[in-house]
């Protein structure tokens, strides 16, 4: 077997990615070897993959990107890189609605098994926003971690790190540039910028949270996974309004 049989797909500096129509698990191991050797680089065999989308580049959009992808080992393993999951400002409620889609995608075994299984994806994403909806959560699962840039004196925008950082301030706490903050959104759009946010420290299991903004980082990541399979925000969105429109009237 000859390595220049196998199509190059990306090669970035701890990657490389190959492929050949029909290779099996031993072809692979035999390349990263001969590579290996003839190069005299370090090189191990990660796995081969069931399929894999690579996203495009938020600032070329249509170019994809090396550092921004998920996919299914044969194994069933998911592995990704790049996405909202991997962020440390996303809330867990929304990192966890993330990897369950790609969790319900990974059953996949190919790409036509693969578009075929976004219908039950896109049940997954109702299933988050119903909890959503009917505020069957947590609080707690919807804190976001922002990095102060300055110290919070500094700040001449109510931004939500800002805002969360001087609640705390008012309780004598010293906050310095570079730390972290965490806080709930309670309502970002509120005319008194003390009413956006509620700092991580004072969130009970009681406390409200902005619905609409939390649905539409939920969408907005979902998304994300999505839009290579046909789905993005805005058509993703319209899958979902007759559903969200029935449990607008449950609440109700």
């Amino acid at each position: 077997m000859e390595s220049q049989s196998f199509n190059l797909l990306h090669a970035i500096v701890d990657s490389v990615w190959v492929a050949k129509e029909g290779a099996e698990e031993a072809d692979y191991l035999e390349l990263a070897d001969k590579i290996q050797t003839k190069l005299n680089l370090p090189l191990s065999f990660e796995g081969k993959y069931r399929w894999i989308i690579f996203l495009t580049s938020k600032v070329k959009p249509g170019i994809p990107t090396l550092n921004r992808y998920f996919g299914t080992f044969i194994d069933g393993t998911i592995k990704y890189r790049g996405i909202e999951a991997r962020r440390r400002d996303i809330p867990p409620f929304i990192r966890r609605c993330q990897l369950d889609i790609i969790s319900q995608l990974s059953e996949a075994n190919n790409s036509r098994e693969l578009y075929k299984s976004v219908p039950r994806a896109i049940e997954k994403i109702r299933e988050h926003i119903k909890t959503l909806r009917e505020f069957d959560i947590n609080p707690l699962d919807l804190i976001i971690q922002k990095q102060l840039s300055k110290d919070v004196s500094d700040y001449e925008n109510h931004t939500l790190q800002s805002i969360a950082a001087r609640q705390l301030t008012k309780q004598g706490l010293r906050i310095n540039s570079g730390e972290t903050i965490t806080f709930l959104i309670v309502d970002e759009k509120d005319p008194i910028p003390e009413k956006r946010v509620l700092a991580n420290e004072f969130v009970t299991e009681d406390s409200n949270y902005d619905l609409t903004k939390y649905e539409t980082m939920l969408i907005r990541a979902a998304s994300t996974i999505l839009s290579p399979l046909g789905y993005d925000n805005d058509r993703l969105q319209r899958s979902l309004k007759f559903q969200n429109h029935k449990i607008r009237e449950y609440i109700n």
